[in-house]
């Protein structure tokens, strides 16, 4: 866990606001890099590689933040990115939006390699509708694609 300092949120804060921000003074990160080898099952050695960086209450704001990169070293890999807000503008409203792109080649029973990609996102907005209650409405694309 990392502490980082929050103010009010705008110059018009009430006093709730401040003390809703001062409730939530830290700032929760995390970044972890992974790389392995392996020759297990494979014609040669293969490797892989992943990276993430994931952080709660960025800038002190309550947002969330993630990016994931995962690759194989040969034509597998993937990237995922995704952002929300808990409460826009310090309102009861909160909104958020995510995108993914993905390519791997998969081999079938008959030697038959195939490349899958797909690539797609989202967004939604919710509201708090009592306390511990929201409601949330969503909408997700994406695209399939063979080769």
């Amino acid at each position: 866990m990392h502490a980082c300092s929050i103010g009010p949120r705008s110059a018009f804060g009430s006093a709730s606001n401040i003390a809703f921000a001062n409730a939530f003074d830290f700032c929760r990160h995390a970044a972890t890099p992974q790389c392995t080898r392996s020759s297990a099952g494979t014609v040669g050695p293969q490797w892989f590689g992943q990276g993430r960086y994931d952080e709660k209450n960025q800038s002190g704001r309550g947002w969330t933040t993630d990016v994931t990169a995962k690759w194989n070293g040969e034509k597998n890999f993937s990237l995922d990115i995704s952002f929300s807000d808990p409460r826009v503008n310090d309102s009861q409203w909160s909104a958020g939006t995510s995108a993914f792109y993905s390519n791997e080649e998969v081999k079938y029973l008959d030697d038959t390699v195939v490349t899958e990609r797909r690539v797609g996102g989202s967004v939604f907005v919710g509201r708090q509708l009592i306390e511990l209650i929201r409601a949330q409405i969503k909408d997700t694309t994406s695209d399939y694609d063979r080769e």
